[in-house]
């Protein structure tokens, strides 16, 4: 069982991950990054806090099945960090790669509006900037997400996170018959 979220930021991606992967008891993947740690964050359990520059040698090492660079930080994927029974928070490209190598993938697109991204994004960040760029990258998200060659459950991800959380549950109780 391999479940993928995808997302734009601020749409709950980290949120969903972390109950699923409680509930149905499966591996989280930790994704890296080179961003700052946020408050209530735990480094190597929200994330692998690393520096750009170290970031960057990995890149050259191709120690990452998927990385990106957002808002001026990189996140990935490393190699040795994904298993066969597992939830992940990838990108669209990271989803592809992962759908086209790999069986019983399942992905839950969380589709969320600008409006509440970006609320959520300025109560967890306080940045503005990152939330005016936010627009760009939804617009992208969506198109993106019209090209997924996949079946994808489509999440409302507007909703209340328990809403949210019943509703991707059920998708995956659908898909894998649980």
């Amino acid at each position: 069982m391999i479940i993928i979220i995808i997302g734009p930021g601020g749409s709950g991606k980290s949120t969903l991950v972390k109950s699923i992967s409680e509930i149905l008891n499966i591996k989280k993947i930790i994704s890296t990054t080179s961003r700052k740690i946020r408050k209530n964050e735990i480094d190597h359990v929200d994330y692998h806090f690393i520096s750009k520059d170290d970031f960057k040698k990995r890149i050259e090492q191709n120690l990452f099945l998927e990385f990106d660079e957002i808002y001026d930080n990189y996140y990935g994927i490393a190699h040795n960090d994904f298993n066969e029974n597992c939830i992940a928070t990838l990108t669209i490209d990271g989803a592809k790669f992962v759908m086209q190598n790999h069986d019983n993938v399942i992905i839950l697109y969380l589709k969320c509006s600008y409006k509440i991204c970006r609320e959520r994004m300025m109560l967890r960040d306080n940045i503005n900037k990152r939330c005016d760029d936010l627009y760009i990258r939804l617009k992208k998200d969506q198109v993106l997400y019209r090209k997924i060659p996949y079946s994808c459950f489509l999440v409302d991800a507007s909703m209340p996170k328990e809403n949210v959380l019943t509703e991707a549950l059920r998708f995956i109780k659908q898909a894998y018959k649980l």
